[in-house]
């Protein structure tokens, strides 16, 4: 059995992806990670946000009055990374890939990665994530989709043991506006 059929299980298809909107504002591209041939290496989720105190100075008390905490609370960004494999389908995504040799042979259990089509979609998260802001859809684990505005970008990617390419793309993302906590 090849990579990708191993990787994504039954119970996995609630946190199989995740969904940019680019830019934020006025969203007018849309792709996913399964579009670029990523499969998460762990669940996708959205680290949890930290609270952050709001103080006052008031200088008659000598000092500082904290505002209660249920009244304008806020939150610090939740930064945090997700980790995909890059699974290459053997087809050709873009005009440079036509000069590349992809070689998949599906009964095998080993996969070959050409640089072309790795470099396409290196090349397609940095055009799209890097120095943007994005929505993010990203799935809660229980069948619901939680969208988060923020900052993406491709913090790196590895290469194994075994020769599949592991990229990390980080995040910074502000809680969702209808935050329930």
């Amino acid at each position: 059995m090849g990579f990708g059929r191993n990787a994504v299980s039954e119970g996995m298809q609630s946190w199989s992806k995740l969904t940019f909107h680019i830019p934020a504002d006025a969203p007018v591209k849309t792709f996913s990670t399964d579009e670029l041939m990523l499969i998460p290496a762990e669940p996708l989720f959205v680290a949890p946000f930290e609270e952050g105190i709001s103080t006052l100075d008031a200088a008659p008390w000598h000092g500082t009055i904290e505002y209660s905490p249920l009244l304008k609370r806020v939150f610090k960004n939740a930064e945090g990374s997700w980790s995909f494999y890059y699974k290459p389908d053997g087809k050709s995504h873009t005009f440079w890939d036509c000069y590349a040799d992809i070689t998949h042979d599906s009964a095998s259990d080993g996969w070959m990665v050409t640089d072309g089509t790795w470099i396409a979609v290196y090349h397609a998260l940095l055009y799209y994530l890097q120095g943007r802001r994005v929505l993010v859809d990203v799935p809660d684990g229980k069948g619901n989709i939680v969208t988060y505005k923020g900052r993406c970008w491709v913090s790196s990617y590895t290469t194994d043991e075994d020769g599949r390419i592991k990229a990390t793309i980080g995040y910074s993302l502000a809680p969702p506006e209808d935050l329930n906590l």
